[in-house]
């Protein structure tokens, strides 16, 4: 039996993503899909044993939107971990949840994951 934790419906996306960490480092990632609550991206990287996040790091995330301004959030990473290992690269994904978005991007979270439901 599988149970569905989730709070908050989410849809599919496809945005190009930025998080920044505590260290000033740059990871570049793709979101799949967003929730009111939280995101999840996967990201590429070199090293599949040195993940980058951990489990309630901080990040800063830079969704860089098509055909939208870019949005800035706050984020506590909720999982990080390997969803595959392919060829010449590794897979690697993290579970977001939001700590800190303005008013307005919270309100175009909102028409976006609503717009299909």
């Amino acid at each position: 039996m599988v149970i569905n934790n989730r709070i908050f419906h989410r849809v599919k996306v496809r945005w190009p993503t930025t998080l920044v960490t505590s260290s000033h480092e740059s990871i570049d990632g793709m979101t799949r899909n967003l929730g009111l609550g939280g995101a999840f991206l996967y990201y590429i990287h070199a090293d599949p044993w040195a993940l980058p996040l951990r489990v309630d790091d901080q990040v800063n995330v830079v969704f860089k939107i098509p055909r939208h301004d870019h949005i800035q959030a706050i984020a506590r990473v909720a999982w990080s971990d390997i969803l595959g290992i392919e060829e010449m690269s590794t897979l690697l994904g993290a579970g977001l949840e939001f700590a800190d978005t303005s008013q307005e991007d919270r309100k175009y979270f909102l028409e976006v994951v609503t717009e299909d439901w």
